[in-house]
């Protein structure tokens, strides 16, 4: 199967199934789309969950944090809230220095955004976590799916091209006695 083919049958297909199971298991279908982008975002196969991973969490960690502080020190204060947040937005650039960990400074945004949209929606950081992570292993698995369905029709493809190969060279021989 053609590559972007498969891939994109392979994204509508999870994509609805996902859209069918958040609803049983309580977490905004979103949450989970936006781990999976950032799955993609970050490479994808395993790179995109070493980095996706810990960068998402640690951006949810730290917006729970900064709404933790304003709603302690200042609730309703938005001044404050701007300089927590601008806190908070370093935070998320300077600790991509930890490579190992936290280099993919997009996916630390992204899951401070997911746990700042959710929480506005009634959603709490359980359910920010568990989409982020659902959404990443999706992109996962959904990937190598895609793959596995590429490379299927690839070996079919070269078993045609065998079998069309040794027909070529049969008709040559037959030819070849013919003229002689």
């Amino acid at each position: 199967m053609d590559p972007l083919l498969s891939g994109a049958l392979t994204v509508g297909i999870f994509a609805g199934l996902w859209a069918y199971g958040s609803t049983l298991i309580n977490i905004p279908a979103w949450t989970a789309f936006l781990g999976w982008a950032v799955f993609y975002a970050a490479g994808g196969r395993l790179d995109g969950l070493r980095k996706g991973v810990p960068s998402c969490l640690i951006g949810v960690f730290w917006a729970w944090a900064a709404v933790s502080v304003w709603s302690k020190v200042a609730p309703q204060n938005v001044p404050v809230l701007c300089v927590i947040v601008s806190v908070i937005s370093f935070i998320l650039v300077y600790e991509s220095r930890i490579e190992a960990l936290f280099s993919f400074v997009p996916g630390s945004f992204v899951g401070a955004s997911t746990y700042f949209a959710a929480i506005s929606s009634g959603a709490g950081a359980p359910q920010v976590v568990g989409g982020l992570i659902c959404g990443l292993a999706i992109g996962f698995v959904q990937q190598n799916v895609a793959i596995a369905l590429t490379k299927k029709k690839k070996k079919e493809k070269q078993e045609v091209n065998k079998v069309s190969l040794k027909e070529q060279h049969k008709e040559v021989e037959r030819e070849s006695i013919t003229v002689a």
